[in-house]
């Protein structure tokens, strides 16, 4: 029974946590998902014998497990006795700390949990949750272009960019690091043929360009000219002479591809620079305390600074 839960309810659970994510109003579901796989991760522990294993294996971690604990205290604390809004500093704290603390205790037992499983299978199935959403993604600007007269940068089935570039990143990563460990050692991550792995590459870089989320575009750019780096230097010594720069060289024409298009296509990138000078400027802009009483910073041609931009970096 044992095994038959680490395989496929595993597979099962992380499919569906990862699936749900940028669905919008799916919170409830999400920690139900997340309290789920967190008590089927410890059970599948606690019956492997594993428990005393895994606390020996996280006694690096100890120290700052109970400073993580006490700050924790101290925030209860804090937001309950000291706030001026107890009930707003409560909920903050509910979805923006234990939440978190949820995502990484579950994350860490489900990688104790998941070590007879195979990581291929685990890392697999959760390629496949993202490469859903990405594949869904494209496919529904491709629908609105198809019946518009210009592709719908920045358009997504449900949720918003944010969720969807978390998604695209994810997967990139995931998906180069297949690449280099084929190329550089023979040995693949993704329980996957290279031909599907090469393919939800260029559609995951397809979708960063055309989101219009500068993260993604900053992120995956950052993700490629990396990757670029490891065949340089570490993939020299293991691939053939030509092959090496030809693939780096592919990898920066593709972040530089991105790059641009994710330019082109996102006029807020634009007033950038000014949105940055404006915003380091927090003695004489307030906004970034209230937008409402301070009004947003003015650029050079009387528009309003881009808010996303300006609140990031005040």
């Amino acid at each position: 029974m044992a095994e038959a839960l680490r395989k496929h309810y595993l597979s099962v659970w992380l499919f569906a946590l990862y699936f749900v994510y940028p669905i919008p109003h799916t919170i409830a579901l999400r920690n139900l998902l997340l309290i789920a796989g967190l008590a089927a991760c410890i059970w599948l522990i606690v019956r492997d014998g594993s428990a005393r294993a895994a606390w020996q294996a996280l006694r690096l971690f100890r120290t700052s497990g109970i400073i993580l604990l006490l700050l924790s205290v101290w925030l209860v604390f804090q937001s309950a006795f000291i706030s001026p809004y107890p009930g707003e500093a409560l909920d903050h704290l509910r979805g923006d700390w234990f939440n978190e603390l949820l995502i990484a205790l579950t994350g860490g037992c489900a990688v104790l949990a998941a070590r007879r499983a195979g990581v291929r299978r685990v890392l697999t199935i959760i390629t496949a949750a993202l490469s859903a959403h990405i594949v869904l993604l494209l496919g529904y600007q491709i629908t609105l272009w198809m019946s518009g007269d210009c592709y719908p940068f920045g358009a997504t089935p449900f949720g918003q960019k944010d969720y969807h570039s978390t998604l695209v990143t994810a997967l990139i990563a995931l998906l180069l690091a297949d690449l280099c460990s084929r190329l550089m050692t023979g040995r693949t991550v993704l329980a996957m043929s290279w031909r599907i792995t090469l393919l939800m590459l260029v559609l995951s870089l397809i979708a960063t360009a055309t989101l219009m989320a500068r993260n993604a575009v900053v992120i995956t750019a950052a993700m490629m000219m990396l990757t670029t780096g490891i065949f340089l230097f570490a993939g020299r010594y293991r691939l053939s002479t030509w092959t090496t720069p030809l693939i780096a060289a592919l990898l920066i024409v593709a972040s530089i591809a991105v790059t641009w298009i994710g330019l082109r296509s996102d006029a807020r990138w634009a007033g950038f620079n000014e949105a940055a000078s404006v915003a380091f400027d927090t003695q004489n802009n307030l906004a970034w305390l209230d937008p409402e009483k301070y009004g947003w910073p003015r650029m050079k041609s009387g528009q309003p600074v881009e808010e996303s931009a300006y609140l990031r970096l005040a």
